[in-house]
């Protein structure tokens, strides 16, 4: 548990880029975790499920101290449109805009199943 702890923790760290912050946000995601184990129905995607709830907790904690707002977007490209790079240009533009106004950090939750869409974040420069 201490490793995985460990590897949140700098997870955490990166996000949001302060540590009494990632500390918080690991406590409450640890806190969290615990209380959802029995409704985890696998454990084989126990690191992915963890950090998710991490991820959540880096955006609670962040939004409660006033460091962060939220922002949903969602590009869908119709099957005959695809390959004419649609949703790169989207993408570039929602960067574009919220480095405009003054963002450093974006955060993007994609399902794994979606490989098309990870490459295009992946090539966007999302880590």
């Amino acid at each position: 548990m201490h490793q995985i702890s460990d590897r949140l923790y700098a997870i955490a760290h990166r996000i949001l880029r302060d540590g009494d912050l990632a500390q918080d946000a690991l406590q409450n995601a640890l806190v969290t975790a615990w209380r959802q184990l029995p409704h985890l129905r696998d454990a084989d995607p126990f690191e992915a499920w963890s950090q998710r709830i991490l991820e959540h907790a880096c955006y609670v904690e962040s939004q409660r101290r006033g460091r962060w707002r939220a922002a949903s977007e969602s590009v869908y490209v119709d099957a005959a449109l695809r390959g004419l790079e649609i949703g790169r240009a989207q993408l570039d533009a929602e960067v574009a805009t919220a480095n405009g106004a003054g963002y450093r950090t974006l955060l993007a939750g994609i399902l794994a199943e979606k490989a098309s869409s990870l490459a295009l974040h992946e090539r966007a420069g999302f880590r």
